[in-house]
């Protein structure tokens, strides 16, 4: 995982725990989970989608335009609940993504 990824996920856990008053100790043990897993997977050999090969110059289909506007309005109904579930989810495409690569039948 990109270390950008990794602060983007702690970040948004610390402000989402924070945003609920989340004090209690099943929390703070959860806390120490996700940044034990960010640490582990910041130094894994594990893939993750770098979105380079997106073009930007090319025009753009009505739908994806709406696509990116629908995700700003979800994302400033509650920005840390969204935000969180948006790093959560990459976070979790690397594992998901190398687990379906090893039980993709080889040729």
């Amino acid at each position: 995982m990109p270390s950008p990824s990794a602060a983007a996920l702690v970040a948004a856990s610390v402000w989402t725990f924070h945003s609920f008053d989340a004090d209690a100790f099943g929390f703070k043990l959860l806390m120490l989970v996700v940044v034990a897993a960010a640490g582990v997977l910041m130094v894994s050999n594990i893939r993750y989608y770098s979105f380079k090969d997106l073009d930007f110059k090319k025009p753009v289909p009505f739908v994806v335009l709406l696509a990116i506007v629908l995700a700003f309005v979800m994302i400033s109904v509650e920005p840390s609940v969204m935000l969180l579930l948006l790093f959560g989810a990459y976070v979790a495409s690397g594992p998901v993504l190398a687990v379906m690569r090893k039980a993709k039948p080889s040729r």
